[in-house]
């Protein structure tokens, strides 16, 4: 009985451990998505200012 116990304790524990990791990665993604979506608007800007269109502080 107490074997079973400890057993579902670890499961216990394991679950909020990867729960825990779930989150911070998803964190982290969409700090990714956020930086690639800034990175994304500047070359976009600087190209558009290249060919001619508005210039990048209007852009942005």
């Amino acid at each position: 009985m107490i074997g079973i116990a400890l057993v579902l304790a670890d499961l216990a524990d394991i679950r909020a451990e990867m729960r825990q990791d779930l989150a911070a990665l998803g964190d982290e993604l969409a700090g990714l998505r956020r930086h690639m979506d800034d990175r994304f608007a500047a070359i976009q800007s600087k190209r558009l200012h290249k060919l001619g269109g508005l210039p990048p502080e209007v852009i942005n």
